[in-house]
């Protein structure tokens, strides 16, 4: 009978080491993607995905176009121009 606790508490620890990794988190997932990307690019949360520069998108019903900054760093999204 004093076995019975130290088998179960063996038990309990090896099961949790055994436990499959969590998965990697959205924040993570986006930074990766980010730093695999070339250039600067828009986030799309619509269609999560990150669009290059001069893509057109429509996001929450606006048509939008990704558009690089005066420096060339980084892009976002501005108004598309109609044609």
């Amino acid at each position: 009978m004093r076995l019975m606790p130290i088998v179960l508490f063996c038990a309990t620890v090896l099961s949790a080491c055994a436990a499959p990794p969590a998965p990697q988190s959205e924040p993570l997932r986006i930074a990766a993607q980010m730093e695999a990307a070339k250039g600067p690019q828009c986030y799309n949360g619509d269609a999560d995905q990150f669009l290059a520069v001069g893509s057109v998108a429509a996001i929450a019903g606006v048509n939008v176009q990704c558009n690089a900054s005066a420096d060339g760093k980084s892009a976002q999204w501005d108004s598309a121009k109609a044609k």
